[in-house]
């Protein structure tokens, strides 16, 4: 009765209850009495009040403290999330559990109001695989934070500039970024409409084909030769350890190779 706002059977107005008169739960007003289950902050007896102050008061304060740096200033580039999470207002309870957890996209986001990461989808795909920095990303995105982006695509960009720096061979390291520019990375559209199929097996799909590139070339690069001079009896020995999949994607690659004059 103090903590959820009903109709007034009296006045039909919502209000929290928390009087009996003539029988009946009944607001302040209706019982000749001032209320004294309002909200601190706002004053309103309108809202679900779990304590002293009201959910969408504590829900606002909740949203201003996650675009905020420790010295309670507003990040600007964060503006736009806090207006698009005070604008939809859903699942107000939910999101002030989701604000308070440890492990949460919130702590996240307040990482990036304090300035101590940049507020980029390459900061958030350089991090582990978690929910919550899927969830830091969609909401950066929905807000208009940060552009729309593939985000299973940035997470691969990410991994790929960590494995092209393990790459020795800068002839075959040239080789293997271009593939994965104009090939493999193009595969991940940005656009939800055009984005088919399962977007994180399509990742480790993608991993496993450049993986399997780096390996081919490597192989030609130690024998002496690179893809103009490798012997096709070298590239059968090669093909025929690989399963059907993997024959596919070396197919695949060496087709795309010959389009760019590279073999």
């Amino acid at each position: 009765l103090r903590t959820t706002p009903r109709a007034c059977p009296s006045c039909r107005a919502l209000h929290l209850l928390p009087y009996l008169h003539n029988g009946r739960d009944v607001c302040p007003r209706c019982a000749g009495l001032t209320s004294i289950f309002s909200c601190s902050d706002c004053g309103s007896d309108a809202v679900p009040l779990p304590g002293d102050t009201c959910l969408d008061c504590r829900y606002n304060q909740c949203i201003q403290k996650l675009v905020s740096s420790a010295t309670g200033v507003v990040h600007p580039s964060l503006v736009p999330l806090r207006e698009y999470m005070l604008r939809t207002r859903e699942r107000q309870a939910s999101t002030i559990g989701w604000f308070h957890r440890k492990e949460s996209a919130a702590r996240i986001i307040q990482a990036m109001a304090n300035g101590e990461i940049d507020i980029t989808i390459e900061t958030l795909a350089s991090m582990p695989r978690t929910p919550a920095t899927g969830y830091a990303s969609a909401l950066l995105q929905l807000s208009g934070v940060i552009p729309q982006t593939n985000f299973e695509r940035a997470r691969l960009e990410a991994w790929e500039a960590k494995l092209f720096a393990t790459v020795a061979n800068s002839a075959v390291r040239r080789i293997v970024k271009r593939y994965a520019a104009w090939v493999v990375n193009p595969r991940f559209p940005d656009d939800l409409a055009h984005q088919t199929g399962n977007q994180i097996s399509l990742q480790h799909r993608s991993k496993s084909e450049l993986r399997l590139i780096i390996r081919f070339l490597d192989m030609a690069d130690a024998r002496g030769f690179d893809l103009s001079t490798l012997p096709q009896r070298m590239l059968d020995e090669f093909a025929a350890d690989l399963g059907g999949t993997s024959r596919g994607r070396l197919a695949t690659f060496l087709s795309w190779s010959r389009r760019q004059n590279i073999t």
